[in-house]
């Protein structure tokens, strides 16, 4: 299979649709928030931690799209470049707890990133990492990836680029749900 061309805008995938129209019923939900929280034990470089972040971000579009109406239509949008804050925060043990606490809460779903890092210092030798993502741009096996794919790029490897993303999924999802094969199998299960 080919990627599609690019667009200004593209189709969501059934989940991604049921995703959206769950989250504007209760927009200060956080039920499909998807976080992990790391404690790292020994030498840490937080410069490296957040360029290795960014490069993730930069390489899969979906940690850079955002979700709006067209037309009565929800679409969604890749931006070719996000601003990707990352929270770092120095704090003893305690404060440590609080600051994990408020960290997750309810996405803007207008507004990419639909993702959220923080780090937080307790000592030269221990810190938290803190990744939050909505699940309509994540599901368990994309988390996995991001996370082999973060540790590789903070180890200093290379990544080959990537010749499909999520959008083509998309795409071909819809062509199929679209099709006259579909139809068909439709009709014959009525």
């Amino acid at each position: 299979m080919k990627p599609i061309a690019s667009q200004d805008y593209y189709e969501l995938s059934s989940a991604q649709k049921r995703l959206y129209v769950i989250h504007e019923l209760n927009k200060d939900d956080t039920s499909y928030n998807m976080p992990v929280i790391e404690e790292i034990s020994g030498t840490f470089d937080v410069a490296r931690c957040m360029k290795a972040i960014k490069q993730v971000v930069n390489r899969h579009e979906a940690f850079r799209t955002s979700f709006e109406l067209r037309d009565e239509k929800t679409v969604q949008i890749i931006h070719e470049e996000v601003d990707l804050p990352i929270e770092y925060q120095e704090a003893d043990e305690e404060e440590a707890k609080n600051i994990v606490n408020h960290f997750i809460r309810p996405f803007d779903l207008a507004k990419a990133p639909l993702l959220r890092v923080g780090i937080i210092k307790i000592s030269n030798e221990k810190h938290i990492l803190m990744i939050d993502m909505h699940h309509i741009i994540s599901d368990g096996l994309s988390m996995d990836v991001f996370v082999k794919e973060f540790l590789l790029l903070y180890q200093g490897e290379t990544l080959e680029p990537l010749k499909l993303q999520y959008k083509d999924y998309c795409a071909w999802q819809n062509e199929l749900l679209n099709s006259e094969q579909m139809r068909t199998q439709e009709k014959i299960l009525a």
